[in-house]
């Protein structure tokens, strides 16, 4: 972010959730919704720019974590 390029840098997990739902979108693939959303416990941290891409991983069963007790 902010034109720093830093390749050493561990990607994040919204980065990660962004980079394969824009690769889906690219090679025409259509993530499967197995299980319901859910948000996760640090849902209130995650970039609003990368909400919708952390939420379709999740729900294509690709990306787990910690969710809010109900």
């Amino acid at each position: 972010g902010n034109n720093m390029f830093a390749p050493d840098r561990a990607i994040t997990r919204e980065e990660i959730a962004a980079v394969f739902t824009n690769y889906a979108k690219a090679t025409g693939y259509k993530l499967p919704t197995i299980l319901n959303a859910t948000p996760y416990a640090d849902q209130d941290l995650i970039g609003s720019s990368y909400k919708e891409a952390v939420k379709a991983m999740q729900q294509a069963g690709i990306m787990t974590g910690q969710t809010q007790q109900v």
